[in-house]
């Protein structure tokens, strides 16, 4: 359609995630781990409602500063176990969403919602127990003109975002793998986990020092001070 206001993408592939519990349990942290920093999103995000994490596969969406069109726009193709990402063109002064429409994903079967911007109505969002992450809050209400996008990559920090990537995120952050490497991270993930439930083990037993912590110095090098 010429000049239309809305791009939306109708579908594309999901993986299934309940084949590969190991990524269902892993972490932000755990996640930047196994791929070197790769997986992770600079992003100040903070906790606004509901599980303290929350993990699926991205839809994302593209709106206008101060417009919220688009998001509205993708319950069209919103599934069950989607992890919706809102992000804008630039930066705004109003609530991108509210509970309302966060209550409608949440509906359509939403695992949670991220929002590179802003949201409000905080008490309704905390009574949907739908995690909810964001920059801040604002108490302004959007308008709902587009332009925007849905289905379509967006571009988070500096990393493109494609439907279908895997997303986790947590109070420690935000991580993120593209759909075509989901089914290789697994086997990494449980050595991971091996290792960290070791760490934690020694931890609880009282131990006051990491292993080999006389090599880890003497490698650095040290002028010991009397």
């Amino acid at each position: 359609m010429a000049n239309a206001s809305l791009t939306i993408r109708r579908d594309w592939a999901r993986v299934d995630l309940a084949g590969i519990p190991a990524l269902m349990q892993a972490s932000s942290s755990q996640l930047s781990d196994v791929t070197a920093g790769a997986a992770t999103l600079d992003l100040a995000l903070r906790r606004m409602a509901g599980p303290e994490r929350m993990a699926g596969l991205a839809l994302p969406i593209m709106t206008t500063v101060d417009d919220n069109l688009a998001p509205y726009a993708a319950l069209s193709v919103i599934k069950p176990g989607d992890l919706v990402i809102v992000t804008c063109t630039g930066d705004g002064k109003c609530a991108l969403l509210g509970d309302h429409i966060i209550g409608l994903y949440k509906n359509a079967g939403a695992s949670g919602v991220l929002v590179n911007g802003f949201v409000r109505d905080l008490d309704g969002l905390r009574k949907l127990n739908l995690p909810v992450f964001a920059l801040g809050t604002s108490a302004r209400a959007p308008s709902k003109h587009g332009p925007g996008t849905v289905g379509v990559s967006v571009t988070l920090s500096t990393t493109t975002i494609q439907a279908g990537d895997f997303i986790v995120v947590d109070e420690d952050g935000v991580a993120t793998i593209p759909s075509t490497d989901i089914h290789n991270l697994a086997p990494k993930l449980e050595a991971l986990f091996t290792q960290d439930r070791l760490i934690q083990d020694r931890v609880a037993s009282g131990a006051t020092e990491p292993p080999n912590f006389e090599n880890l110095l003497s490698q650095a090098g040290v002028h010991w001070i009397a």
